[in-house]
Protein backbone atom coordinates (compact mmCIF):
# COMPACT_ATOMS: atom_id res chain seq x y z
CA UNK A 1 0.00 0.00 0.00
CA UNK A 2 1.30 3.41 -0.90
CA UNK A 3 1.79 6.02 1.75
CA UNK A 4 0.01 9.34 1.44
CA UNK A 5 3.29 11.06 0.55
CA UNK A 6 3.83 8.53 -2.29
CA UNK A 7 0.48 9.51 -3.77
CA UNK A 8 1.46 13.17 -3.57
CA UNK A 9 4.70 12.53 -5.43
CA UNK A 10 2.91 10.45 -8.08
CA UNK A 11 0.34 13.20 -8.60
CA UNK A 12 3.04 15.85 -8.91
CA UNK A 13 4.86 13.73 -11.50
CA UNK A 14 1.66 13.43 -13.53
CA UNK A 15 1.23 17.20 -13.44
CA UNK A 16 4.84 17.69 -14.55
CA UNK A 17 4.40 15.24 -17.45
CA UNK A 18 1.16 16.93 -18.48
CA UNK A 19 2.73 20.38 -18.34
CA UNK A 20 5.70 19.28 -20.44
CA UNK A 21 3.62 17.48 -23.07
CA UNK A 22 0.44 19.55 -23.26
CA UNK A 23 1.32 22.87 -21.55
CA UNK A 24 -1.56 22.36 -19.10
CA UNK A 25 -2.03 20.60 -15.77
CA UNK A 26 -4.28 17.67 -16.63
CA UNK A 27 -3.38 14.46 -14.81
CA UNK A 28 -6.08 12.41 -16.58
CA UNK A 29 -4.74 13.40 -19.99
CA UNK A 30 -1.22 12.46 -18.88
CA UNK A 31 -2.46 9.04 -17.72
CA UNK A 32 -4.21 8.48 -21.06
CA UNK A 33 -1.03 9.43 -22.93
CA UNK A 34 1.14 7.11 -20.84
CA UNK A 35 -1.28 4.20 -21.25
CA UNK A 36 -1.51 4.69 -25.04
CA UNK A 37 2.20 5.20 -25.71
CA UNK A 38 4.22 3.35 -23.07
CA UNK A 39 1.98 0.77 -21.43
CA UNK A 40 0.23 -0.75 -24.45
CA UNK A 41 1.35 -4.27 -23.58
CA UNK A 42 -0.37 -4.41 -20.18
CA UNK A 43 -2.80 -7.35 -20.04
CA UNK A 44 -5.31 -5.30 -18.01
CA UNK A 45 -5.81 -1.61 -17.38
CA UNK A 46 -4.61 -0.40 -13.97
CA UNK A 47 -7.41 -0.11 -11.42
CA UNK A 48 -8.97 3.32 -11.33
CA UNK A 49 -7.90 4.25 -14.84
CA UNK A 50 -10.37 5.25 -17.49
CA UNK A 51 -10.93 3.18 -20.58
CA UNK A 52 -8.41 3.90 -23.35
CA UNK A 53 -9.69 3.65 -26.90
Amino acid sequence: MMLESDNFIAEQLLFMISDRLFQELDAERAIEYILKTHLTDLPDLPSGSMEVV
